[in-house]
């Protein structure tokens, strides 16, 4: 009875109201994300993937929307599934990436090739040349969609 009694009630009452409030926060901000819908944009990207290519085809997305790899249920022509473009790694293993990546792309001719250009122009040419890139899409690729930042390449 003395410990409880010397608990300063304003301030139990204080951070129980605080409390309430955070949990009340934080339980809104999670089936907020849960509810999230793919934009429609992506979900036409989807649907043309799924379209114009078969299961065990392997594409390329150069950007970070990695999203169109798991809901159209094809891979990655690379191990890497995204060129990140937030310097999360130092610009030599950054490099290194792109490099692989992109050598991916030209050494196995994926069926599709999703351009982010937005990372193309701020990523990938400030690390490699895109002389080789370029011409494989000369090459093999017709232009089949070009959206406001997206290009999407077939192969012929």
């Amino acid at each position: 009875y003395n410990y409880i009694s010397k608990i300063n009630i304003k301030n139990f009452a204080f951070l129980t109201v605080w409390l309430i409030i955070i949990t009340i926060f934080i339980n809104n901000v999670c089936i907020s994300i849960n509810n999230i819908d793919i934009p429609q944009h992506n979900k036409n990207i989807i649907e043309y993937i799924k379209n114009n290519t078969n299961e065990n085809d392997k594409i390329a997305v150069i950007g970070f929307i990695d999203e169109l790899y798991y809901l159209s249920n094809r891979e990655s022509v690379s191990k890497y599934t995204y060129i990140l473009s937030n310097e999360a790694f130092s610009a030599e293993n950054q490099m290194k990436i792109i490099n692989e990546y992109f050598d991916d792309i030209i050494k196995q001719k994926p069926k599709i090739i999703i351009e982010d250009l937005t990372t193309i122009e701020n990523e990938v040419s400030l690390y490699i040349s895109l002389e080789d890139y370029e011409q494989l899409k000369d090459e093999y690729y017709i232009l089949d969609e070009d959206l406001i930042k997206l290009k999407i390449y077939i192969r012929r």
